[in-house]
């Protein structure tokens, strides 16, 4: 049995894999020794679409901060893919494998927030609502929970309302254009499908 154990805690050995059997053009080598198996060299995996690298970076972040998955995350972010940003937002804000940097957060939070991330919406305006490291903006805070409750988030309803009321009326019909402005420009969730006739 001490013998088994040791070979648990030995090294892993190459990848291998048997040798080809000779084809008949290779006749003259016949009766030469085949060597049993040959090392397979490795190659880089190939590149994945953006949400499949996001979907990769949050099962190796299982504490979510090591430097491949934080890489990961940022290749996907950059490439526009919203979900990595508002990720990216999240580990900024909590300095969890990167250090803390609130403008960083506000940074990645907005961008997807721009693409209709309602998550990154209701993390901007309670940013400005709160000052959260931020300088404290009720009018910003106030365009944020309005466009999250525009997108369809009824938990901004009460978040804009309780910060409407610190704003004069023509700061809110200029919030109110804003948002407007700014749910136009975002794209559209699908429409959910109804398989039933």
């Amino acid at each position: 049995m001490p013998a088994v154990a040791a070979r648990k805690q030995a090294a892993p050995a190459p990848e291998m894999k048997a040798a080809p059997i000779p084809a008949v053009a290779d006749a003259d080598k016949i009766g030469q020794p085949v060597p049993a198996v040959v090392e397979v060299e490795k190659k880089a995996p190939p590149a994945l679409p953006a949400q499949e690298r996001v979907a990769t970076a949050e099962r190796a972040s299982v504490p979510a901060t090591s430097a491949d998955s934080i890489a990961a995350l940022k290749s996907a972010a950059d490439g526009g893919n919203r979900q990595a940003q508002a990720r990216l937002g999240d580990l900024y804000g909590e300095g969890k494998g990167v250090p803390r940097d609130i403008a960083a957060a506000e940074g990645w939070y907005e961008k997807a927030a721009l693409q209709g991330d309602v998550g990154a919406q209701l993390k901007l305006g309670a940013m400005y609502a709160n000052a959260g490291g931020n300088p404290r903006n009720n009018n910003l805070a106030y365009v944020w929970y309005g466009t999250a409750l525009k997108m369809g988030s009824s938990a901004a309803k009460a978040e804009r309302d309780r910060i409407g009321a610190l704003l004069q009326p023509a700061e809110r019909e200029q919030a109110d254009k804003l948002i407007d402005s700014k749910v136009a420009r975002m794209p559209k969730a699908p429409a959910p499908t109804n398989t039933r006739k």
